[in-house]
């Protein structure tokens, strides 16, 4: 029955998502009642599991996501998006990463710069759909971050050489409020030998005889464990929360929706199909909502990416962007209008840090040597990074959203003209550009060979970038186009007619950075992270690469974010040139949302 109830409530969201509203301010029009509807959805959980807790500058950090349904624990049919953050003391976020799920599961990496202080900082993993209620419902956990480069916060020096810290970083791997029962005895890690040399091969064997396990998601991490906070790979907590307790659930999120019914707050729907993008579009003098506005977002790039919406009666509109993209820059054009007499107001919901509860830590000069070693050898780990490169995958082939070009036109192969009238008139016959009435100069592609006109403008695109005015483009240098292409027939944006589609590519493909209309407005978006096959060092003899001379201070041995038992062979990997102990982590959950979490160590000598 609760699974039904959640496949309605699926429906319902995604119809309103049609509808502009995908984000409610609760105290417009009819939201608030509509809003009741979603008091029933379940609440979601995050759990990551990550490498360390403790980092130098120059270090990466790495994390495999579980994003859950936690009434049932079992992956979220919800979100699409998760997003990860690590904020500084002093309420900025330092990192803040985009996670495309697929059945509640993704994973990332980031790297610790030269420019992050000493301190300690927070590291928070949510969905849109947990904002809703909060930072204390999202994933939380303390990290360290030492950088040998600059001098140390006084506050988190200690004179003396008192051994390690006052203060023992607290660094389990669950959110205060979301942290899952555990059961480690269901996988023992076994290693062909406990204690090895340096790059010397190690076996890890993956035991278990409970085949309920098999379908379940893990990850597995091999890393150094910190010499500075010998306890910073803590195991993980038992669960205090309520899993499958719906009644609670919906308590609190009925009283979540009351306490705001009557405030100016957004409601943040669950990102269903992919990245939801947001707002309203007013009068630039009055701030009253302008509806049947329709906007139309394009991202740039040779795979480019365009999506429209319209505003309602609240002037609201919705963007569902589910496809991936790898361009920061975004143009919003005003294809309706322009923005002299509007303005655009993009929902972006400040996430208050004000609670978070920063741990305390000190490093005192009996670590100097320890973390001068360190620092030496993440600085010759570095030098030779681009011979342990990630793969970084491509598994998607997008499809274009427009029919294929029926001609393209290499201008290097014609003599050049300085303007596009002359380029049209004496290269591309089949393009033309007339006025309309009210004077403006726009495209025009021939329907047929006897050049009848259709009245409709064509789509104009320029390196992706979309143009509803195309007057703004009439007097661009000719001489910086490398190609241009058109197809016929009719094409629909909305409830706009087109007839044909006109791309031009620039010489530099820089026409978005450089290019102003008064229809378009320029915002940033975060590139979700890229799928990557993380680098395996290999010392076999027939490996292509000679690393008999080139030095291995690698901490983290093996990161594998995803991965499933089945009958798993040994997970074979090398030791690297660091001494000391590693832990070996494998946490994930079974199929049945049971957080599994088993733990060994190997010392490298």
């Amino acid at each position: 029955m609760q699974k039904r109830k959640l496949t309605l409530l699926i429906i319902l969201l995604m119809g309103i998502a049609s509808n502009s509203l995908a984000q409610l301010r609760l105290n417009e029009g009819g939201n608030a009642e509509l809003a009741v509807k979603f008091i029933s959805l379940p609440e979601e959980n995050i759990f990551l599991h990550f490498n360390t807790n403790v980092l130098f500058t120059g270090e990466r950090f790495f994390y495999s996501l579980y994003c859950l349904d936690r009434e049932e624990n079992n992956p979220s049919n919800l979100s699409q998006v998760a997003y990860v953050e690590l904020i500084s003391e002093n309420g900025i976020s330092i990192v803040k990463q985009k996670v495309q799920l697929d059945g509640g599961r993704g994973y990332g990496d980031f790297f610790i710069s030269e420019k992050q202080l000493t301190g300690s900082y927070k590291l928070l993993a949510y969905t849109n759909w947990m904002k809703n209620f909060g930072v204390e419902s999202f994933f939380e956990t303390d990290v360290i971050i030492v950088n040998p480069y600059q001098e140390v916060p006084e506050k988190y020096r200690k004179l003396d050489k008192d051994s390690i810290s006052d203060v023992v970083p607290n660094t389990n791997n669950t959110s205060k409020k979301t942290e899952p029962k555990s059961t480690p005895s269901k996988i023992t890690l076994k290693l062909d030998n406990q204690v090895v040399g340096k790059r010397k091969k190690v076996a890890l064997g993956i035991q278990t005889k409970d085949s309920s396990l098999v379908n379940g998601s893990y990850s597995l991490s091999i890393s150094k464990r910190s010499e500075l906070f010998p306890n910073d790979n803590k195991p993980v907590k038992e669960y205090l929360g309520n899993n499958g307790d719906t009644e609670d659930s919906i308590e609190r999120q009925g009283f979540f929706f009351a306490s705001n019914m009557t405030s100016n707050e957004i409601f943040y729907l669950p990102e269903l199909r992919g990245e939801l993008i947001s707002g309203r579009v007013v009068n630039s003098n009055t701030d009253l909502p302008i509806p049947e506005r329709t906007i139309a977002l394009s991202i740039p790039g040779e795979d480019y990416l365009l999506k429209t919406a319209t505003t309602n009666d609240q002037g609201l509109f919705f963007i569902n962007v589910d496809e991936k993209y790898e361009n920061s820059t975004a143009i919003i054009d005003n294809v309706t209008g322009d923005w002299s007499d509007s303005k655009l107001l993009l929902d972006d919901k400040k996430i208050s840090y004000d609670k978070l509860d920063f741990m305390p830590f000190k490093l005192n000069i009996g670590m100097a040597e320890t973390i001068r070693r360190r620092s030496v050898q993440n600085q010759i780990a570095n030098a030779y990074a681009y011979l342990r490169l990630d793969n970084v995958l491509n598994p998607y082939v997008r499809t274009p959203f427009y029919r294929e070009m029926e001609r393209t036109f290499y201008l290097d192969d014609f003599t050049r003209f300085k303007t596009l009238r002359e380029t049209f008139v004496e290269i591309i016959n089949q393009v033309g550009i007339r006025r309309t009435p009210s004077g403006k100069r726009v495209f025009q592609v021939f329907t047929d060979l006897a050049r009848e006109k259709s009245g409709l403008r064509p789509m104009l695109f320029v390196d992706g970038v979309f143009i509803s005015e195309h007057e703004s483009f009439m007097d661009y240098d000719a001489r910086k186009i490398k190609e241009i292409s058109f197809s016929k027939g009719l094409y629909r944006l909305g409830s706009i007619s087109f007839d044909g589609i006109l791309t031009v590519t620039t010489i530099d493909g820089d026409f978005a950075e450089t290019f102003y209309s008064g229809n378009q407005l320029k915002i940033e978006l975060n590139i979700p992270e890229r799928n990557k096959d993380y680098f395996k060092q290999n010392y076999h003899k027939e490996d292509i690469q000679d690393w008999t001379h080139i030095p291995d201070f690698r901490r983290q041995l093996l990161w594998i974010p995803l991965m499933q038992l089945g009958k798993v062979e040994p997970i074979e990997f090398y030791t690297s040139n660091i001494e000391g102990v590693y832990d070996i982590t494998l946490r994930g959950f079974t199929k049945t949302g049971e957080l599994i979490s088993s733990t060994t160590t190997l010392m490298v000598k």
